[in-house]
């Protein structure tokens, strides 16, 4: 059921050539922008739902598109790294290492937020989200805006983040003022996300710019202890920390471990199941234990995990998938992104090892 509260309005839907933009095109784009519309729009990560960043009549139109909780802050987005000193009253120097060496990019830095920056971007903290984009269609929206575009990705609160144009229209439409539908998304989930404030830098929501990335930049970097053990912080600094997140229809469980005790698990799991199942491997493909089975992989290595996830998520609700048991990646510092989110959309729940 889609979330209370939005307005059904007609979207205006424009697709948009990444490699050769249609400036007509962006010209409407940003208008919707000034004139305090909501615009999703891709970006390298996932499809973002921007409104003017500053504006908090705008940004409360993103909450109610979405159905989003109003304390779960926004990240704002900047065409120019050098912008970032209009959102901030400090900059670390930890923050300008990382800024220089990764926007525009998949990394967001957490910031002490200054006097322009809105309560609903920030959830009320006295810090704010801000990330530089690297899609040239972002990067041309935001100019055209002529002001931060705050936005969360654009889909409807807690299901799969989007990666293409068709998963947003079939979110969004009729709630959004304009949906420009471009490429799919190269990287598949959303951006890094590191609080610069702390001493030493804590990555808040793991992505593709990864631990090990940061540390060959600014040495000691931490992780929060909510990435691997699932807590809730009762006032998030970014997105992606708090709720269940990234959740298809269909219910999710986990499976972790060597090969033979992951397979085990399945096959339990698969006797006592009612309904169609469906099996989201990272590893050796099981095969199919009844005819209704459906067995997707998500690839050979950890950037086709990030790249399919989402997608393939969407696909299994499209095929009536009830259950997902899902075979984890081994844990390390290029898988860490897709076990956040696949521990996400589990909410958690793993499949008991069948000892």
């Amino acid at each position: 059921m889609p979330p209370a509260g939005a307005a059904d309005k007609k979207t205006e839907i424009l697709e948009i050539d990444a490699r050769n933009l249609q400036t007509d095109l962006v010209e409407r784009a940003g208008q919707v922008i000034r004139d305090g519309g909501t615009c999703a729009f891709p970006t390298e990560t996932v499809y973002g739902l921007g409104a003017d960043g500053l504006n908090p009549d705008a940004v409360r139109k993103i909450f109610e598109a979405k159905g989003r909780p109003g304390d779960n802050p926004l990240i704002l987005h900047i065409a120019y790294p050098e912008q970032i000193a209009l959102l901030t009253t400090e900059l670390t120097e930890n923050a300008r290492a990382m800024a220089e060496a990764f926007w525009p990019g998949p990394l967001t830095l957490v910031v002490r937020r200054s006097g322009i920056v809105p309560d609903t971007v920030s959830a009320g903290l006295e810090t704010v989200a801000v990330r530089c984009p690297s899609h040239p269609v972002a990067h041309a929206l935001i100019l055209q805006a002529d002001t931060p575009i705050a936005a969360p990705s654009a889909n409807l609160s807690g299901s799969p983040s989007p990666t293409s144009g068709e998963h947003v229209v079939r979110d969004l439409d009729g709630r959004v003022d304009m949906i420009l539908v471009s490429d799919d998304s190269q990287i598949g989930v959303e951006s890094t996300v590191v609080d610069t404030t702390k001493v030493p830098p804590v990555i808040l929501r793991p992505g593709r710019i990864t631990k090990e990335d940061l540390e060959a930049v600014v040495g000691e970097v931490r992780l929060s202890e909510g990435i691997t053990s699932g807590a809730e912080p009762e006032h998030p600094a970014s997105p992606g920390m708090k709720y269940t997140h990234y959740s298809p229809r269909a219910e999710v469980y986990l499976t972790d471990g060597t090969d033979e005790e992951t397979e085990r698990a399945i096959r339990k799991a698969c006797e006592d199941a009612d309904g169609t199942i469906a099996i989201l491997t990272t590893g050796p493909v099981t095969e199919k234990l009844r005819d209704d089975m459906i067995v997707l992989s998500l690839g050979d290595d950890p950037e086709q995990y990030e790249h399919n996830l989402f997608s393939e998520l969407r696909r299994l609700d499209d095929l009536g998938a009830d259950r997902i048991f899902v075979r984890m990646p081994a844990a390390g510092d290029r898988t860490l992104a897709v076990r956040d989110r696949l521990m996400h959309a589990a909410g958690y729940r793993f499949l008991p090892k069948d000892e």
